[in-house]
């Protein structure tokens, strides 16, 4: 028994063929990108035409320092609702 790979869609005159194996490779891919501090990344590789892994190390540190502080405020914030 041989799976099917792909599906075509019909809607009045319009047709789409849908690969399910394409279909993987792009949600794949865009769950890749889909997170605000990949995409940072992927605009400050493109910002440049080269780069080390510390000046990503760099970058993405002073990013990790805003989101450590962000969450301690959270949970100070939520320490004083408490009282």
């Amino acid at each position: 028994m041989q799976k099917n790979t792909s599906v075509i869609i019909s809607q009045g005159s319009e047709q789409a063929n849908l690969n399910y194996d394409s279909l993987r490779k792009a949600v794949l891919a865009l769950r890749a990108v889909n997170h605000r501090l990949r995409q940072e990344m992927i605009e400050f590789l493109q910002e440049r035409e080269q780069t080390t892994v510390t000046d990503i190390y760099v970058k993405l540190r002073k990013i990790k320092n805003h989101i450590a502080y962000l969450i301690f405020m959270k949970k100070i914030y939520r320490k004083v609702l408490k009282k």
